[in-house]
């Protein structure tokens, strides 16, 4: 049977539906990464891959499952915070989101992220980040920097011993295995963007030499930088998801 123009008007289209629930799924994933303002970031990346409802029943749609979504997510990742990380919990509770006073996707959207900001904001000043991750953080803006572990670990305001354990119990490697293999990823997504000569993108990236990233590249995938170069998108994908992944933060104790 064919659908009449008003149940089009006033239906959910089946994609809509597809698209918003993957998008929430991802969402799901994302609140899991243990990173300062983490959550804020993810309800942007929410926002951006919602599709564009195109009725009133539509809007009203996205704009229940988003509420519901980040209200679980906000919870979620405050709770992943002391189960992975101190073992403990607290009394931070985020604020509720307030209700919409409008379904438009645009000030519903607002509306989300300006919450999602408060919330981050909140959980930022009551919860106190491992030196380790601080140090990620720092490590991530500028990974192109040669980093001393003394002078990341005074930039964190911690010993070199305490910065050395932290890394140790969250990550399981020390800050400067983290540092290279942030290099090494940073360098394989210039390979592939660049088209230009391997010895200038290893200098870009902060090496001295490309014996310093031939070795480990090596070690850690069987690869080398020619090789990253050949790759097809989805071995690609399978290389920076296995050998060059990041280590997730652990269980502090």
């Amino acid at each position: 049977m064919s659908m009449t123009a008003e149940s089009i008007r006033y239906g959910v289209r089946e994609d809509f539906s597809h698209l918003m629930a993957e998008a929430c799924q991802r969402f799901a994933g994302s609140i899991l990464v243990l990173e300062p303002l983490a959550f804020a970031a993810a309800i942007i990346t929410l926002v951006g891959e919602m599709p564009v409802a195109e009725n009133p029943v539509e809007a009203l749609l996205a704009w229940t499952s988003l509420r519901d979504v980040a209200t679980r997510g906000a919870q979620s990742h405050h709770a992943w915070f002391h189960v992975r990380l101190t073992k403990s919990s607290c009394a931070f509770r985020p604020q509720p989101l307030p209700p919409a006073d409008t379904f438009v996707s645009e000030k519903t959207f607002l509306t989300l992220r300006t919450w999602a900001d408060d919330v981050s904001r909140a959980f930022e000043a009551h919860h106190h980040w491992p030196p380790a991750i601080r140090a990620v953080r720092v490590l991530q803006a500028n990974h192109a920097s040669d980093w001393y572990v003394e002078d990341l670990a005074r930039t964190v305001n911690v010993s070199t011993a305490t910065l050395e354990r932290s890394f140790s119990r969250i990550y399981g490697v020390t800050a400067r295995q983290y540092h290279s293999l942030l290099r090494l990823r940073a360098l394989a997504q210039a390979i592939r963007a660049d088209a230009g000569c391997l010895e200038g993108l290893i200098l870009e990236a902060g090496c001295r030499s490309t014996k310093a990233i031939y070795a480990p590249l090596r070690r850690l995938a069987g690869l080398t930088l020619a090789d990253v170069r050949r790759l097809t998108d989805a071995e690609f994908r399978a290389l920076m998801s296995g050998p060059l992944r990041l280590p997730m933060p652990g269980a502090e104790a």
